[in-house]
């Protein structure tokens, strides 16, 4: 009985990882540090952000890049990440958008719009994380200065 547990657990974790929004919904803020975020979870918040704004990630066209090395002295407590389009007859590829994560509140911008992204859903997921770090996620007028807009 345990051996057929353990595979059904590894065919839906399969599963989820080959589905884009899924794959958004699997981050378990109990499994947050008090550090904060780790590469991986900061990209499943992505996901969460890139699913509420329709871009289909099961289309392998699609891709996140991974972070900017050097990216945390630009954005000191963020994960940076490039939103990438390859197109699949030219070759060629096209940056959709630079995001940044907070690793200690989930706070989410569109780095190069100096937009922030909020929502029920990720505010929720926020919240969680918020719970595990101690670190709350501060005003607008507060993050629009602290994130250097």
């Amino acid at each position: 009985m345990r051996i057929v547990s353990g595979l059904s657990t590894l065919i839906v974790a399969a599963g989820l990882l080959c589905s884009g929004s899924a794959f958004a919904r699997v981050l378990d803020v109990n499994k947050v540090r008090p550090t904060g975020l780790t590469v991986n979870q900061a990209k499943r918040v992505l996901m969460v952000v890139l699913e509420h704004e329709r871009v289909d990630m099961s289309d392998t066209a699609w891709w996140i890049d991974e972070p900017f090395r050097g990216g945390d002295d630009l954005y000191p407590g963020y994960r940076t990440f490039g939103l990438v389009y390859s197109h699949p007859k030219n070759a060629m590829s096209f940056t959709h958008g630079h995001y940044a994560v907070n690793v200690l509140t989930g706070d989410v911008w569109v780095a190069n719009a100096c937009k922030r992204i909020s929502f029920p859903a990720l505010s929720t997921l926020q919240r969680g994380i918020s719970s595990r770090t101690g670190k709350h996620r501060p005003s607008a007028r507060v993050a629009r200065g602290d994130f250097g807009c």
